[in-house]
C-alpha cells in the first residue's frame, strides 16, 4: 500500500508548508491505496487506449479525434457480459 493525500490534508500542509497555519483548515484526507506497480505500466495502457480510439475514428493525430468522432452522452451504462465487475 501507499500514502495518498490531497494537498489541502494536514499530512500535505506539514510536508510542504511548514505546517498549518492557525489561520487555515485542514480540508483533504489521507488514505491508503493498493500499489499497483510503476507508473509507467499505467501510463502504457491509457497511451494504448488512446491509441485504439484514434483507429476506431480513423484519427491519425489527436487533433482529429474530435472532428472524426460522434460524441454521445449515455446515462447509467452498465455491461454484464463478464460478469458485474
Amino acid at each position: 500500500f501507499v500514502k495518498f493525500y490531497g494537498m489541502s490534508s494536514l499530512t500535505a500542509n506539514e510536508k510542504h508548508s511548514g505546517g498549518l497555519k492557525n489561520y487555515r483548515a485542514a480540508e483533504g484526507k489521507e488514505v491508503l491505496v493498493k500499489y499497483k506497480g510503476p507508473l509507467q505500466n499505467t501510463i502504457d495502457d491509457l497511451l494504448g487506449g488512446i491509441r485504439s480510439a484514434c483507429t476506431y475514428v480513423n484519427a491519425i493525430k489527436l487533433t482529429k479525434i474530435q472532428r472524426n468522432a460522434k460524441f454521445v452522452l449515455v446515462n447509467n451504462q452498465v455491461n454484464t457480459v463478464f460478469g458485474n465487475e
